[in-house]
């Protein structure tokens, strides 16, 4: 199978989508590793879809669409109808805004739904939910292998923080590690691979748990001051 090539597989499946929907798409976006440039053999396809409405029929004409494209075993992504987004909490719309790459349409309409306050209750709950994440795991789950996933997560927390503290959207890792410093800066280097033997946990990944339950701690600190 030749190698995946986004721009070419985005458009083969905006015309789908166009034929598909007609006058009804409202966006089509890109998000995750491939829109910020950091894809790897294993990344998925994150997709956003806004129709006018959506209903369960939608979604399965949607499937049907998806498995006449090549890869289609690696998309995912978010989708909903534009009515349902208007009433969205507003500090979940923030990371799905900034982080689309709009393909088709447009997601001008969520504006002005959020603001800085609604930043801070984002950063407030992301470190809640990682909070959580890093203990379960650690008392009942596959710590090493878990450990990909929670930095991953560790990421969105650093990136809601910055904006929630200076106004600035940095949509890679690259471009957020030179605005960080300390405990930040040392999360964002690391890269945990998770394919050590099953059941083992060292004190290097305990010292990786402590580290995000630490910024887990401050951050959820510093966002009740902001708040």
């Amino acid at each position: 199978m030749q190698r995946l090539e986004i721009g070419q597989w985005c458009k083969e499946l905006l015309q789908k989508l166009q034929n598909g929907f007609g006058s009804r798409l409202c966006c089509v976006g890109l998000q995750g590793s491939y829109r910020r440039g950091e894809a790897t053999e294993k990344s998925d396809i994150d997709i956003v879809l806004v129709l006018d409405t959506l209903s369960a029929n939608d979604l399965q004409a949607y499937r049907a669409l998806l498995a006449q494209m090549p890869y289609h075993q690696k998309a995912c992504g978010f989708v909903c109808g534009k009515q349902e987004l208007l009433h969205w909490a507003p500090s979940d719309l923030i990371a799905l805004y900034h982080d689309t790459q709009v393909l088709y349409g447009s997601l001008g309409f969520l504006l002005p739904l959020f603001s800085q306050k609604d930043a801070v209750l984002a950063v407030k709950l992301s470190a809640g939910n990682l909070y959580h994440a890093c203990c379960h795991s650690l008392l009942f789950e596959n710590a090493m292998q878990n450990l990909p996933a929670l930095y991953k997560q560790a990421f969105f927390l650093i990136q809601t923080y910055q904006y929630a503290k200076t106004g600035m959207y940095f949509a890679s890792k690259q471009a957020l590690l030179p605005h960080c410093q300390g405990l930040l800066q040392q999360i964002l280097q690391q890269t945990p691979t998770g394919e050590q033997p099953p059941g083992a946990c060292g004190g290097q990944t305990l010292q990786q748990y402590q580290a995000l339950l630490t910024l887990c701690a401050q951050l959820l600190e510093e966002s009740s001051q902001m708040g």
